[in-house]
C-alpha cells in the first residue's frame, strides 16, 4: 500500500481561505449596527412661503422597549426647510446625530397646502428612486399642516407611525381608506387618465382618525369626499368590507341596517356618437346587523320576514347603485378625475393621451348591484 503524505501547511491554508470566503460572503464588511442608525418612521411635506419644509419622525432607540428602560414617547421630530424633497432629505442629516436610514419608512403625510400647491409628483418622484423606502409605504394628506400630525402623541402608543400604518391597513381592509400606498400611487401616475386618491387624517387631541379622502386630478388636490362616500368608493374598487347600509325594515316600520361583505365588480366601456358608456355591476353579500323595527310580540313573525327576505335584498341592491351611481356623478362634476379605474377598461378603444380625461365627465355611467342576504341574525330577526 502507497503511503499517504499528509501536508499540514497545505491543510491550514485551506483552512484559512474557507475562512475568508465565509467571512465576505456574510456582508458584514462595511455594516452600520442597529444602534447607530436614524430610523426614520414618518415623513411629513409642508409649504413655505420660499420653498418647502421636511419633516421626519425618527425613533429614539433607547425607547423602543420597555425591557430597555424607556420611558414616554419613542421618537423625535426634526425639521428642515429645502427647495426640492430630495434636497430636504438629504439636509435633515445636519440635525440628525446618526445616518437616517428610510428602510423602516412607513407614513408620507402631506400637508393640505403642499398637495394643492406643489403636487404629489414632487413629493414622492425622490422616494421612489429611493432604494431604502418599500412600495408599501402609505401616502396620505392631513386636515392642515403635516408636521403637527408628525408630532402628534397619541395615548398609550409609543411608536405612532407603526398605528397609523395600521390604522390604514385596517382602513382599506374594510373599507374606510382608498389604496394610497406609494406602489399603487406609482401605477395610477403612470397610467394616462387613472387618477390619485388619497386618504386624509385628522389628529385631535392627540388622537388620529381616517377623515374621508382628497381627490387628485393630475398630481394636485382638487375636492374632497367624506367617510361615507369613502364607503361607496370601496363597492367600486374592491375592499372585505364596505360599511352599514340600511332599508325599510320588513317588519312594517324602522330601519333595516346591513353590512355589505366582499362585492365584486364586472366594468364594460363602450363607445357612443357623444362620448362613452360606462356599465359597472356589483356583485356582493350583506349581514344584516340590526332592525329598529317592533319587537316579536308586536310585528311579524320570522316566516313573514323570511319570505321577505328577496324584497329586501332588491332594496339593498337599489339603495347602493343609487348611491354609487350618486357618488361617480359627484366625482364626474367635482373634479372630472376617474379615480375608479374605469380607463383600464377602455383599452380597447383606442384613447391617445388626455382623450379620457376630456370624454370622462361626460360618460354616462349605469350601475347594477346584486346583494344576496347570507345572515339575518339570531332568533325570529
Amino acid at each position: 500500500m502507497t503511503p499517504v503524505v499528509r501536508d499540514p501547511g497545505r491543510r491550514g491554508m485551506t483552512a484559512l481561505l474557507l475562512a475568508i470566503i465565509c467571512l465576505n460572503s456574510a456582508g458584514c464588511w462595511g455594516s452600520t449596527d442597529i444602534d447607530e442608525r436614524a430610523f426614520v418612521l414618518m415623513l411629513g411635506l409642508d409649504v413655505t412661503d420660499e420653498g418647502m419644509r421636511i419633516s421626519a419622525q425618527i425613533a429614539i432607540n433607547e425607547r423602543m422597549t420597555a425591557e430597555a428602560g424607556g420611558e414616554g414617547v419613542a421618537f423625535t421630530v426634526i425639521h428642515h426647510d429645502a427647495l426640492s424633497t430630495s434636497e430636504g432629505i438629504n439636509l435633515l442629516q445636519d440635525t440628525a446625530s446618526m445616518p437616517l436610514y428610510l428602510g423602516h419608512l412607513k407614513v408620507v403625510v402631506l400637508g393640505e397646502e403642499f398637495v394643492k400647491r406643489r403636487g404629489l409628483v414632487e413629493a414622492v418622484g425622490a422616494l421612489e428612486r429611493e432604494p431604502e423606502v418599500r412600495g408599501q409605504v402609505w401616502v396620505v394628506q392631513a386636515v392642515g399642516k403635516a408636521e403637527d400630525l408628525l408630532s402628534a402623541k397619541p395615548k398609550a402608543v409609543r411608536i405612532p407611525a407603526s398605528q397609523l400604518e395600521r390604522l390604514l391597513n385596517t382602513g382599506l381592509r374594510f373599507g374606510h381608506a382608498p389604496d394610497s400606498r406609494l406602489i399603487n400611487v406609482n401605477v395610477r401616475l403612470n397610467t394616462h387618465g387613472y387618477h390619485v386618491i388619497l386618504p386624509i387624517l385628522k389628529e385631535e387631541g392627540g388622537a388620529v382618525e381616517i377623515s374621508g379622502a382628497s381627490i387628485l386630478r393630475g398630481d394636485r388636490a382638487v375636492t374632497e369626499i367624506g367617510h361615507e362616500l369613502v364607503h361607496d368608493y370601496s363597492l367600486v374598487s374592491g375592499a372585505s368590507s364596505v360599511g352599514v347600509y340600511s332599508v325599510a325594515s320588513p317588519r312594517g316600520a324602522g330601519r333595516l341596517y346591513a353590512i355589505v361583505r366582499n362585492p365584486r365588480q364586472k366594468i364594460g366601456v363602450t363607445r357612443k356618437s357623444d362620448g362613452v358608456a360606462i356599465y359597472l355591476r356589483i356583485t356582493a353579500e350583506a349581514e344584516a346587523v340590526e332592525d329598529t323595527g317592533p319587537t316579536r310580540s308586536g310585528g311579524a313573525g320570522w316566516g313573514d320576514i323570511a319570505a321577505k327576505i328577496p324584497e329586501v335584498e332588491r332594496m339593498l341592491g337599489d339603495e347602493i347603485a343609487g348611491r354609487v351611481a350618486n357618488l361617480i356623478e359627484k366625482v364626474q362634476t367635482d373634479s372630472g378625475a376617474d379615480v375608479f379605474g374605469f380607463v383600464r377598461y377602455a383599452g380597447n378603444l383606442k384613447f391617445v393621451e388626455g382623450a379620457w380625461d376630456e370624454v370622462f365627465p361626460g360618460a354616462e355611467v349605469r350601475v347594477e348591484v346584486q346583494v344576496r342576504l347570507r345572515r339575518f341574525g339570531m332568533g325570529e330577526a
